[in-house]
């Protein structure tokens, strides 16, 4: 059996305490980019699971690591941001369907390699950005809050 590395981070940048500013980074040469190349997506998938306690433990899982990836994306995202660190993601689309699939399954992984084959060509294949529906944790903009 194998359990993914994902199940700790899905995105190695720095350490924590680089990333938390908890550790002194003189002496290290600056970064300029940031490039984060992700095999998953960042949009979350709908998908109704059968009443039984393996199916629902197992999309609570996955439910669960995936939002991980989102809080990491979104970390890397605010440290880049931070430091002054151009921002490079590349991620499956989120209008891809992985509902029916097994991620193991010839076809679906023939599928998403042409996918990002086509976007690796293609005249932008980096977003500057994540495509997140919510903000990134940090940055100059300041929200209004209305009570």
């Amino acid at each position: 059996m194998h359990v993914d590395g994902g199940t700790i981070q899905q995105i190695f940048v720095a350490p924590d305490a680089v990333l938390f500013g908890e550790r002194d980074q003189s002496g290290l040469p600056p970064l300029k980019n940031l490039y984060v190349l992700l095999n998953n997506k960042l949009e979350p998938s709908f998908n109704v699971v059968d009443n039984n306690t393996l199916t629902v433990g197992t999309r609570s899982l996955s439910t669960i690591l995936n939002r991980e990836v989102h809080n990491n994306v979104q970390a890397s995202y605010a440290y880049a941001r931070r430091h002054g660190i151009a921002y490079h993601m590349a991620a499956i689309p989120g209008d891809v369907d992985d509902t029916a699939s097994n991620s193991f399954d010839a076809n679906f992984m023939r599928h998403i390699y042409e996918i990002g084959e086509a976007r690796g060509r293609s005249a932008m294949p980096w977003t500057d950005t994540p495509s997140l529906t919510a903000k990134p944790l940090a940055g100059p903009e300041k929200v209004a809050v209305s009570r």
